[in-house]
């Protein structure tokens, strides 16, 4: 016999009876329970289920995104993010995730999309501006690099990362 999601001992988890905030909180509790038992393929069904109820809900496709990246099934982990980034409410991460996976798979258009979509919506997101320099600078567009690599090393200026494009940005201008 299956697991009804809907279900947690007598509590009906059904859409109509509860907020989205306290119904989110009750499946993360429950894949939590799930994934204590090692139960992972549960919880990858347990947010499907609730994906599938609730489809505009941006943090069930993040969810999925995490849980499918975590057991390598990348292609639906990529499918899940781009859904979440879509609804328009996906967190920060959501859309640096999306977008480094796209450049896993050498998908640098859509590093460069999904970094700028990041920026429009806040333009403060440093990695955002250090993946957009990345493509940029591949792609050969110098030029346009610079702003991003500027506004990376201003957001976060330590760490490798910030070191390397601190010495291309001297290695430029000389």
């Amino acid at each position: 016999a299956g697991t009804d999601h809907n279900r947690i001992g007598h509590l009906d988890l059904t859409p109509k009876r509860w907020s989205d905030a306290v119904e989110y909180d009750l499946v993360r509790r429950l894949a939590d329970f799930y994934r204590r038992r090692g139960q992972a393929t549960a919880v990858i069904q347990l947010y499907e289920k609730r994906r599938d109820l609730f489809p505009e809900r941006a943090e069930f496709h993040e969810a999925l995104g995490r849980l499918y990246e975590e057991a390598g099934r990348i292609e639906e982990a990529v499918a899940a993010y781009a859904q979440a980034v879509q609804r328009g409410r996906a967190q920060p991460a959501t859309y640096l995730r999306l977008a480094n996976l796209y450049g896993q798979q050498r998908r640098y258009d859509l590093v460069a999309a999904t970094s700028r979509a990041l920026l429009v919506r806040d333009p403060d997101q440093s990695e955002a501006h250090r993946l957009l320099a990345f493509v940029l600078r591949h792609q050969g567009r110098e030029d346009e690099a610079v702003a991003h690599v500027r506004a990376y090393l201003e957001l976060a200026p330590e760490g490798e990362s910030a070191a390397e494009l601190a010495r291309w940005l001297r290695e430029r201008a000389n």
